[in-house]
């Protein structure tokens, strides 16, 4: 215990909870860092200001809570994967579909010409892939992938696997299932209300073409500021 601060009640909330029985997460943690001789005045602060945000996080409605859970959700799911994206995904197409133009490429993984170039000129250097003049059309560039290629596509494949097990092996397998479903449910709705949103943008831009050209606003209008 650390002799130099003395607690006899975990001070991060107001439930006065004795030392020897914290309930929460939070109230273990102070007694842990406690017995470490980790605790200062400092971290105090700091804890107190972590239990003020859950508290607050708690305060706010589902839906916000749950908005927030899957920002941050993302967040951890795009830094345990990430990495070369556009390029992990070349090399499996040309993995699975063998030789290609460039613009057939860049029509699957749906990138801008210019990135798509760079990325490409990267892999070739680190011989990912070969790119040659198609001998019929040398306006049209051919890539293929390498052995070496292969060989990284795989090797990441499997890293990936491996990485997947990791990240979900707090839930079971009938958890799993289920968050599956309720994923599926999100999605399906996200897509069908974004499709309905675009639908209606799209509708709402054309009635105000028309109304602009029927009464002729000036361009000065105030409402075209």
């Amino acid at each position: 215990m650390n002799n130099e601060i003395k607690y006899e009640k975990c001070p991060l909330c107001g439930k006065n909870c004795s030392i020897d029985e914290t309930k929460c997460c939070r109230g273990k943690k102070f007694v842990r860092l406690l017995n470490e001789g980790e605790i200062t005045e400092e971290k105090i602060a700091e804890l107190k200001e972590q239990a003020k945000k859950r508290e607050e996080f708690k305060n706010l409605l589902q839906e916000e809570r749950l908005m927030i859970m899957l920002g941050k959700s993302g967040m951890i799911l795009n830094h345990n994967h990430c990495g070369h994206h556009g390029r992990g995904r070349i090399l499996k197409v040309l993995l699975e579909k063998g030789t290609m133009t460039q613009s057939e490429l860049q029509n699957i993984i749906d990138i801008r010409s210019g990135s798509l170039s760079e990325i490409l000129s990267k892999m070739e250097d680190k011989q990912l892939i070969i790119r040659e003049k198609d001998e019929n059309d040398k306006r049209r560039v051919k890539i293929e992938i390498t052995e070496k290629g292969k060989e990284v596509i795989l090797l990441k494949e499997e890293e990936h696997k491996n990485k997947s097990k990791e990240l979900f092996k707090a839930i079971n397998e009938e958890e799993q299932k289920q968050l599956e479903v309720i994923l599926s449910k999100l999605i399906k709705s996200w897509k069908m209300s974004d499709g309905h949103g675009r639908h209606m943008r799209g509708h709402n831009k054309c009635k105000h073409k028309k109304h602009m050209k029927e009464h002729e606003i000036d361009e000065n209008n105030e409402f075209e500021k």
